[in-house]
């Protein structure tokens, strides 16, 4: 396995040890997979069982066929099969699945079980071992590698390079049980959606049974969505479909809201930073459809859009054009792309520093008596437009929230440097006075930059 992970041009995409660079997040490259990981936190995302009561003694009955000893992975796999495909069969009774069975992949090779969905592509792939930790070869990566093979076998490289081919992947390791999202980009995507699980709910894993049935209703869902996509795509009804090398979202509730989208076409992936990957975090450049105008789109998984439109309507930040929240709980922001350099900002410094510097406190007094703060008023959140450099720009407002609401606090307690000066480390608390310590630092730092005294407050 680490052989081949070492390798970039074979290797599974499966986010360990860090992201795979190039990719979105697995909720974000297939709503299906959203859809999934929405519904293990709650958020019911449909279509639900026909009869729960049924569905759920299906589940049950599964669990105790996976509990039980086998003498080869084959018994296993065939057991596996018919209850699973019960499962499905409980679940929806209107939806027609093709069975799920051991299918001959390439020469004499086969999975332990697959089924082919509308696209002539696996829609859904088991794979089983009878034990943790008795066999040569990680199971989920024998998964990924008849799923790779099976598409290799049954599509051209054309289709290959416009559809993503979502799939729900499915190990079974003895009395354990685990739930993949696998998709096809660039190279093959691995992604757990799901811990292993134990089946053995009978023998003092009680606990385990409601997060077993979520697990079952999300993977019934997202197996919902990969059939009805594919149906749809061959049917010429999904005009976009999934391509997985960028966020499958495409447009958004404009702002302020009204009952039109704001549509659009991602085309970039923006520059964020030194670490340029982060894990809640995903930022891309992008066209509107009918203006054709320059657009930047955020994702992420807290926001406070009341700041910055506050901070938009005192001309200090890009105007929202749209806003909406996705399945996974993820923020869409789209706002106006200012260009603007950094370098350019330290140039400018000597001539504009101490505009800047009264437009800023100006601004943050204003949102503090609001009730509002901002959590990370660093350089790297300032932003000078190249069209007009007199005046500055706010960015960043992931971490701001409205203290009228209750305490604001930072998600982690692993902060830049520059936000933990002077204070308390183990204080996450996010105050007007921390506040008004990150931007006295920052203008600091400016005027360093370009030898200029400014006056402290």
């Amino acid at each position: 396995m680490s052989k081949v992970q070492k390798n970039p041009v074979g290797r599974i995409a499966n986010d360990r040890p860090d992201m795979d660079s190039g990719l979105p997040p697995i909720s974000l490259s297939y709503h299906g997979f959203g859809c999934f990981r929405a519904h293990m936190d709650g958020d019911s995302t449909g279509p639900m069982p026909t009869d729960k009561a049924m569905f759920e003694a299906a589940v049950d009955r599964f669990l105790h066929d996976m509990s039980r000893f086998y003498d080869s992975e084959k018994d296993r796999a065939e057991i596996a099969q018919r209850s699973l495909d019960e499962i499905w069969r409980c679940y929806s009774q209107e939806q027609e699945y093709q069975k799920i069975e051991a299918q001959g992949i390439r020469d004499d090779r086969s999975s332990d079980g697959h089924a082919i969905g509308p696209t002539n592509t696996v829609e859904i792939i088991i794979q089983v071992k009878n034990e943790l930790g008795t066999t040569s070869c990680d199971g989920s990566v024998e998964m990924a590698a008849y799923y790779t093979q099976c598409l290799h076998l049954n599509t051209s490289t054309m289709s290959r390079r416009c559809f993503l081919f979502p799939a729900l992947g499915i190990l079974l390791m003895g009395a354990h049980i685990g739930f993949y999202a696998l998709s096809f980009t660039k190279a093959t995507r691995l992604v757990p959606l799901t811990p292993l699980l134990p089946a053995a709910i009978e023998s003092g894993n009680e606990w385990a049974r409601p997060a077993l049935m979520r697990a079952f209703e999300a993977a019934c869902i997202l197996r919902y969505h990969i059939n009805k996509d594919g149906m749809d795509y061959m049917a010429k009804r999904l005009a976009h479909p999934p391509r997985g090398d960028r966020p499958y979202i495409n447009e958004v509730p404009t702002h302020p809201p009204s009952s039109k989208k704001l549509r659009f076409e991602i085309n970039e992936e923006l520059y964020q930073g030194k670490v340029n990957r982060y894990e809640n975090r995903f930022i891309y450049g992008a066209i509107t459809s009918k203006r054709k105008d320059k657009v930047v789109v955020k994702f992420t998984q807290r926001y406070c859009l009341a700041l910055h439109l506050f901070c938009a309507e005192e001309g200090h930040a890009p105007r929202v054009r749209g806003y909406g929240v996705l399945h996974g709980r993820w923020h869409v922001i789209v706002m106006d792309r200012i260009e603007h350099d950094a370098f350019d900002r330290q140039k400018l410094a000597s001539e504009y520093l101490l505009k800047w510097s009264k437009d800023l406190k100006d601004l943050v007094n204003k949102f503090h008596a609001a009730g509002f703060v901002h959590g990370d008023l660093r350089d790297a959140n300032l932003i000078v437009p190249k069209n007009n450099p007199k005046d500055i720009m706010l960015v960043d407002f992931d971490w701001g929230g409205d203290l009228k609401t209750g305490e604001v606090y930072y998600p982690t307690a692993c902060l830049n440097r520059d936000l933990v000066l002077g204070e308390n480390a183990n204080d996450l608390r996010i105050t007007e006075a921390r506040d008004n310590m990150s931007l006295n630092n920052t203008l600091r730092k400016l005027e360093a930059g370009k030898n200029i005294r400014m006056d402290e407050d």
